[in-house]
């Protein structure tokens, strides 16, 4: 969740404005009881053990029980109501996806999505002209098997 919302803010500081980033993640550790630095993270700790609060300005667009594979492909392909991809052929669209993974699955807090669905996802973004160029950055074990 921390490399999450580093992630956030090194786009938002290159440029990408904020409203052009769809950020999910489960969104628990902040303000678990056992985070002794409540409402913060940090990815990466300074000498004195805390570093940069990376929480700090990071617009989580989805969390907790919102998580889910149902809700990802729905961001990915444009589709419902909140915040997805509104993209067109002339967009260069980056997906990052982190969490884990089996042969021919990614996982989600409570559920999983398989290679079939997300294939047949991006087809139909390809179909739909929902970009020019696609980068799809998918770390979790197994991954390769997802394409």
């Amino acid at each position: 969740q921390a490399d999450a919302c580093h992630a956030y803010h090194i786009a938002v500081s290159r440029g990408i404005p904020a409203d052009n980033i769809i950020l999910m993640s489960a969104d628990d550790v902040a303000y678990h009881e056992d985070n002794p630095f409540p409402g913060k993270l940090f990815n990466r700790p300074d000498p004195n053990g805390t570093g940069v609060d990376v929480y700090a300005g990071c617009k989580v667009d989805y969390r907790g029980g919102n998580v889910t594979n149902e809700t990802f492909l729905r961001v990915l392909t444009g589709e419902g109501e909140g915040k997805v991809l509104r993209s067109t052929s002339e967009d260069h669209v980056f997906v990052n996806f982190v969490d884990h993974g089996a042969p021919g699955l990614i996982a989600f807090p409570e559920d999983e999505l398989h290679k079939h669905a997300l294939q047949h996802a991006l087809e139909n973004m390809r179909r739909a002209g929902m970009f020019k160029k696609l980068v799809f950055y998918l770390e979790s074990c197994e991954s390769g098997s997802m394409f």
